[in-house]
């Protein structure tokens, strides 16, 4: 892929109008893929890695004129290019939507019991105990 950013992709296609589509399939696909929780600080740094490793694909090396050579985008210019918010971001901002419209339920509606509703019970991490 070329550096030069104002090239064809097909017919008539303009390459940023094929990326920014491309970013928004993404986006779409990410946010469907990450409806489990993203707890734990480890899943979040994995998922901001997936998601950074599908654009540097999806915008390929860009030509370094002063080394003459080919170098991948660092993570800032990942960001300023699609100037979308992160997966996770985008996940938190959902559940923080979802949680507003629970609290605006009334209190009879089952996802509001769901919600606060407490199972008593708690199950153990990692492999299951032998008997």
């Amino acid at each position: 892929m070329s550096s030069n950013i104002t090239g064809l992709v097909g017919p008539g296609i303009p390459v940023m109008h094929y990326i920014c589509t491309a970013v928004e399939k993404l986006n779409i696909a990410f946010v469907h893929l990450c409806i489990r929780n993203l707890e734990t600080n480890k899943e979040r740094k994995q998922m901001n890695i997936f998601e950074r490793r599908v654009y540097r694909r999806i915008l390929g090396p860009v030509y370094n004129n002063e080394k003459e050579n080919w170098r991948i985008l660092t993570n800032k210019e990942i960001y300023a290019i699609v100037k979308k918010l992160t997966i996770t971001e985008t996940v938190r901002l959902n559940r923080l939507c979802w949680f507003g419209h629970v609290q605006g339920m009334e209190e009879n509606k089952i996802p509001k019991r769901v919600f606060y509703m407490n199972l008593g019970t708690t199950s153990l991490r990692g492999r299951p105990r032998n008997r």
